[in-house]
């Protein structure tokens, strides 16, 4: 336990070894140490005598420089390491394995070497295992920083070596964790996932429940429309015109004009004929919409003789053929102008059908007559009503029914009533406003 000052005086180096808890020597008391013959080190301690083998100790490696961390830096700023971590006591710096919340992501570490001779040359080289995939440069810095770090496992490491001696310290190495935020947790993506499940099981179910509400509206729209054609059958036949038309055809055969009786005959059986095909359809072109109309005035105007024009006029914009209406849907309305409106007027009736384009998504219908007006007509109602006041009343909840299965459809009928200068009738327009199907 002296040095000796004579191997220092010849020898001009001496070496003393220091030896602690890290060596496996645990007792601080322990004085006058022996050397026996095998080179065996007797130690007497208070507790009792400690027994080294010196072969061992001359394999040890002693005074080795090791690399140490002075400090960390977050955001540029120094930290309480204490409120955050477990902290080494002497350097004041979180132990290895620390944990940082994910916005604590801008770290700056501060290293040296306890090197007391020739500090200044020592050089340093570090890598971040998690960022990094090369090791740094060897330089002089002392310090490294990394921003926007994100959320995962890391290992600091930093080498070094002494330009003098060539001699590497013992490495520094740091674990530390960056926790990931709470929307990028396990439990989180868990409560996601169930919710996602719930989410897509209650829009199945409501689509499910839609769909079945859809198919039972499509179900009682369906009733609806075969009620309806065979109301529509039934009220389109007025027996009236039937009677009337009859008489007329048997007129033509007593009077020997059987050209005249052969044609209106072949316009009723194609009406009667095209009334019953219509009942199985639910829309018909334009086209043959028009024609009915013609043949049911040819027919009409028998009775009438020549106090009876009518006219049809149709938009050249219109493609006959191919725009589609519920059957049989003007016709009532030709029926209603000629028994309440012309059949009650003194001289010629008219009669005028126009058909045009209103928009896009539109076209108009429009029935004139210049007959007695709605007003008067109400006098003259009581034996006919029954028919045409319903045909009336059919079209029009067909033309509700039409809105409800036509995406944001419209159609609708209103009517206006002719007068002349002195507030007199002198006729009705109907228009029907249909939608493009």
């Amino acid at each position: 336990n002296r040095l000796n000052l004579n191997q220092l005086y010849e020898t001009g180096a001496y070496y003393v070894n220091y030896f602690n808890e890290k060596d496996g020597f645990n007792n601080y008391a322990g004085k006058n140490p022996v050397i026996d013959k095998d080179g065996v080190i007797w130690l007497g301690t208070d507790d009792g005598i400690i027994k080294i083998n010196s072969e061992i100790l001359k394999n040890l490696s002693f005074n080795q420089q090791r690399i140490t961390l002075n400090d960390i830096h977050l955001f540029n700023e120094k930290l309480d390491w204490d409120s955050i971590s477990k902290i080494d006591l002497w350097t004041q710096t979180p132990l290895d394995g620390f944990q940082l919340k994910y916005d604590q992501n801008y770290l700056t570490f501060y290293f040296d070497v306890n090197n007391l001779s020739d500090n200044n040359k020592d050089l340093f080289s570090y890598k971040l295992e998690g960022t990094d995939k090369d090791w740094t440069r060897y330089s002089s810095n002392r310090s490294a920083t990394y921003s926007h770090l994100n959320p995962g496992h890391y290992t600091f490491y930093v080498r070094s070596r002494n330009l003098n001696t060539n001699v590497a310290a013992v490495p520094l190495e740091l674990n530390f964790i960056i926790k990931r935020p709470w929307w990028q947790t396990w439990w989180f993506y868990l409560i996601l996932g169930i919710l996602s499940i719930g989410i897509i099981r209650f829009y199945t179910w409501r689509q499910v429940n839609k769909a079945k509400e859809k198919g039972k509206l499509k179900a009682k729209f369906e009733k609806q429309i075969s009620e309806l054609k065979i109301q529509a059958l039934q009220s389109q036949m007025n027996p009236h015109f039937v009677f009337n038309a009859l008489n007329s055809i048997q007129g033509f055969i007593i009077e020997k004009n059987v050209d005249e009786a052969l044609r209106y005959l072949s316009d009723f059986s194609k009406i009667l004929r095209q009334t019953l095909d219509n009942t199985s359809k639910r829309y018909i072109s334009l086209n043959e919409e028009i024609e009915y109309l013609k043949r049911y005035l040819n027919l009409e105007k028998m009775r009438f003789e020549d106090q009876l024009i009518s006219s049809i006029q149709v938009d050249k914009e219109l493609d006959v053929e191919n725009v589609l209406i519920p059957p049989m849907i003007l016709q009532p309305f030709v029926e209603n102008a000629i028994q309440h409106g012309l059949l009650h007027k003194e001289g010629v009736g008219r009669l005028e059908i126009n058909i045009s384009k209103k928009d896009k998504d539109y076209f108009i219908c429009t029935i004139k007559d210049n007959g007695i007006g709605r007003e008067k007509s109400e006098q003259f109602k009581k034996v006919v009503q029954e028919y045409t006041i319903k045909g009336t009343r059919l079209t029009q909840d067909r033309i509700n029914l039409l809105n409800n299965t036509v995406n944001n459809a419209k159609g609708r009928i209103y009517f206006t009533d002719l007068k002349n200068k002195y507030g007199e009738a002198t006729g009705t327009i109907v228009s029907i406003e249909l939608p493009f199907i």
